[in-house]
């Protein structure tokens, strides 16, 4: 273990064939790694790694869930599956009892001799994240402090606040990405279990008595989101302004104030959406954390399903495109995952009642997905819940509404192939389109994230390789090509044309 990260220059190596661009990155991702010892001696049980943030270290210690599955995949790609997993045990050292994983880990490592400590502070941001103390701890806050003065490293998270289900997918993808030898199968195995406590999780507390979009026999909404930072969204994205209304309108009744300073960084971010947005994130997080602590005895046990009272807390619900379309497919690689388990003859390989339920769940966040498609406008849209405010100050409902928001993040439901060709058809043409509030063929390089083309919007590479994989996916072999070239071409500074000459970047 000790020579996991002495290896690095195995993905630096000359003799890895590729661009410059493309030596460039593996430079920068090998620069990224880091480790944090959980205990003071040196056994490879007691190492943290995970990819920091490039030449930060004001964000030493966050692990970020999305980075974090991205940059293992790559390194499997690498032929460093070895370093693939030892990221996944540092996010799944956070899963809760009950499956939950959040969409931030904090790692703090307290050396007491030298009063020194080295990770993530007990503070409200780091860098542009919030930090672990915005979401406090089901002890005091001088328990929490206290806490990191150990000499063992303390593991925090985002308690109230759950990362996008990439996970199963990202496994699989480890696994046929290495050498699939006895060892990445058991590696395979260990995080099966794992991901199994997490989608019953999903299932049977986030969505759970609730109407997928084609179950009569209940009426309430399956909400899935509960705060942006849930999805992969950014924060300037004109879809918060409707999204958040219920939220704002009790920020700016209760002229309600944080008390807690925004650093620079993060008001310095790309995506910084203004204070009046910003507040009511804030007043969300706050919200969801109090409501987390007054009902949880430990993470993320909140009642998910006692919808009325949560809502009247906290009046925010959402279904998100990206989350639902990352579930449907992480369920569908479940079965995958369970198959090969099985075709290995694993110890610990599925039942076949435990395959059924696994079918049953991804056929049902698959109905979740398609309940998105608006017909009329052709694409998929975001659905917010429409909470009332009855003459008590409670809000309930059982719709939803659809935010017509033209944004990329709509084309992230064709992360995995999709049933219903047609649907892929026509939300093709809109990439296509120059004109019209849902046209994304904007600029000179693709994608825009908000459509319309009117103005400017920023080019976020997360969104460009989402939506590329799923074009490619569906069989869009050349509008994929297009889409991810052409953020390669504008990283370069070349024309987005055929004569761009890529290849020596």
């Amino acid at each position: 273990m000790t020579s996991l990260l002495q290896d690095n220059n195995s993905m630096t190596n000359a003799s890895i064939t590729g661009t410059p661009l493309e030596s460039q990155a593996r430079s920068i991702l090998a620069s990224s790694i880091h480790s944090i010892p959980s205990t003071t001696t040196s056994s490879s049980s007691s190492i943290y790694y995970y990819p920091r943030a490039y030449n930060s270290t004001d964000v030493n210690g966050v692990v970020d869930s999305t980075t974090l599955l991205l940059a293992a995949r790559t390194l499997s790609k690498l032929g460093r599956s070895d370093l693939s997993w030892e990221f996944l045990r540092t996010l799944f050292c956070a899963q809760s009892s009950n499956g939950f994983l959040p969409k931030l880990v904090y790692l703090n490592h307290t050396n007491n001799d030298k009063q020194e400590f080295e990770g993530a502070a007990w503070k409200d941001f780091i860098g542009i994240y919030p930090g672990p103390k915005m979401f406090g701890d089901t002890a005091s806050e001088e328990d929490a402090i206290q806490q990191s003065l150990d000499t063992e490293t303390k593991v925090w998270s985002s308690n109230t606040i759950m990362a996008t289900p990439h996970h199963a997918t990202s496994i699989l993808e480890i696994f046929y990405l290495s050498n699939q030898t006895s060892e990445d199968v058991d590696n395979l195995s260990i995080f099966y279990s794992k991901l199994q406590k997490w989608h019953t999780f999903m299932h049977q507390q986030v969505i759970s008595d609730c109407s997928d979009g084609r179950d009569a026999n209940y009426t309430f909404p399956c909400i899935v989101i509960r705060h942006p930072l849930e999805t992969e969204i950014d924060m300037a994205s004109p879809l918060w302004e409707s999204a958040l209304m219920n939220v704002t309108k009790i920020v700016n009744e209760k002229k309600w104030i944080s008390g807690i300073s925004i650093p620079k960084e993060v008001k310095d971010s790309f995506d910084y959406p203004g204070d009046d947005i910003y507040n009511s994130y804030l007043y969300l997080l706050q919200c969801l954390n109090n409501e987390g602590n007054n009902n949880a005895t430990s993470q993320s046990n909140t009642n998910y399903t006692n919808h009325d009272v949560f809502y009247s807390r906290c009046p925010f619900g959402m279904l998100d495109v990206g989350f639902s379309a990352a579930l449907a497919k992480a369920d569908t690689d479940m079965l995958m995952i369970g198959q090969i388990l099985s075709d290995k003859n694993h110890l610990t390989r599925p039942t076949m009642d435990e395959m059924a339920s696994t079918k049953t769940r991804s056929n049902r966040s698959l109905d979740m997905l398609n309940a998105l498609w608006y017909d009329e406008k052709q694409s998929f849209f975001n659905r917010l819940v429409t909470l009332t405010e009855t003459d008590y100050g409670w809000y309930s409902s059982n719709t939803t509404t659809s935010l017509e928001a033209s944004i990329a993040y709509n084309f992230f439901s064709m992360i995995d192939p999709m049933l219903n060709s047609s649907f892929v058809a026509k939300m093709s043409m809109q990439l296509l389109q120059r004109s019209g509030k849902l046209s994304f063929n904007c600029g000179d390089y693709p994608l825009w994230s908000v459509g319309g083309c009117k103005g400017s919007s920023p080019i976020i590479p997360l969104v460009n390789y989402r939506v590329s994989t799923g074009l490619i996916r569906n069989g869009e072999l050349g509008l994929g090509d297009y889409t991810s070239n052409g953020l390669l071409n504008l990283i370069c500074g070349l024309p987005n044309s055929d004569e761009s000459n890529l290849k020596n970047c």
